[in-house]
């Protein structure tokens, strides 16, 4: 299970930023990295639009899916005016040559549809630089961005980043920002389980609370039907093995591999990670046991 957290960089001091974003009703978290820098954690009512515009200055959003996408949005004075993606055809569910290119055609939350070239988009330094603290390296700025690791001991898939939370942590390194700080979330947060860090610095608006670490917030829990919502585009590939469906190809959502999949006679298909060392996944079935029996799997946060 990857990571799953969304920021903001907003160049303005953090007193403006929170004042504003209380008037907008905003919740979540905020921390001054800089004199004139500050990382907004959204919770509820962001608006990264409306931010840069009232307060006339740049916001870089980030939202880290399942760290395979990393999506960054730059909005300057109300306007988008730049977008990055490592893996912009993710959620693609159709795939065509363009002009010799291969794109993905992907449908957006709000109806629109693109196609998407397959590979990393926006692979521009000069559009982050203004956010840079001091001089920025460009050079590993542009490596990341473009999906090519410089450090040999980075976890690497296909010659690229096995996690987009790698990529985001080497781009904002190139920046001279505390990558730490923006390759986490209003969740991770509010947890306060991080070894070594300062979560007196963090500064709550809305109905947000101060992260403690001696009380730290219970970790959240999902519903089925919350998870479904969450990643109702994540859909996979699988082979069932044994049972009524034995060799079945089927098309299932990702919260199929939490619980399972019903077969028909009572019984059930379970993922099971590497059961036979053999470096692959399995979905096994089990008779009489149907997926209502299964328990979710605690140890990722999840149940009722």
């Amino acid at each position: 299970m990857g990571s799953f957290y969304d920021n903001a960089l907003v160049t303005a001091p953090l007193e403006r930023v929170v004042q504003t974003l209380r008037s907008n009703g905003a919740t979540g978290l905020a921390v001054a990295i800089a004199p004139g820098w500050t990382i907004v954690y959204p919770h509820e009512n962001f608006d990264a639009a409306s931010l840069s515009q009232a307060l006339d200055t740049s916001v870089l959003t980030a939202d880290v899916h399942d760290s395979d996408v990393l999506w960054l949005q730059i909005w300057t004075a109300g306007s988008l005016v730049h977008e990055y993606c490592n893996a912009p055809t993710y959620f693609a569910d159709e795939f065509d040559d363009i002009d010799g290119v291969p794109h993905g055609r992907v449908q957006f939350g709000d109806g629109e549809e693109r196609w998407l070239p397959v590979g990393p988009i926006g692979v521009q330094t000069r559009p982050f630089e203004v956010f840079a603290v001091g001089e920025p390296d460009t050079d590993a700025l542009l490596a990341a961005l473009s999906n090519k690791p410089l450090d040999p001991e980075t976890p690497t898939y296909e010659e690229g980043y096995l996690f987009a939370n790698g990529l985001h942590w080497d781009a904002m390194a190139a920046l001279g920002l505390p990558a730490r700080l923006l390759t986490t979330g209003y969740i991770y947060l509010s947890h306060a389980n991080a070894p070594g860090m300062d979560y007196s610095a963090f500064i709550p608006f809305g109905n947000a609370v101060q992260p403690n670490p001696e009380s730290p917030q219970p970790v959240r829990r999902f519903t089925q039907e919350q998870m479904m919502m969450v990643r109702e585009q994540s859909r996979m590939q699988v082979t069932l093995s044994g049972g009524p469906r034995d060799g079945e190809v089927e098309w299932v959502p990702f919260l199929a591999m939490l619980n399972g999949i019903d077969s028909g006679d009572g019984g059930s298909y379970r993922h099971v990670v590497d059961p036979d060392d053999s470096g692959t996944n399995a979905w096994i079935y089990t008779p009489g046991e149907p997926v209502s029996n299964h328990p979710w799997p605690e140890e990722l946060g999840f149940g009722a």
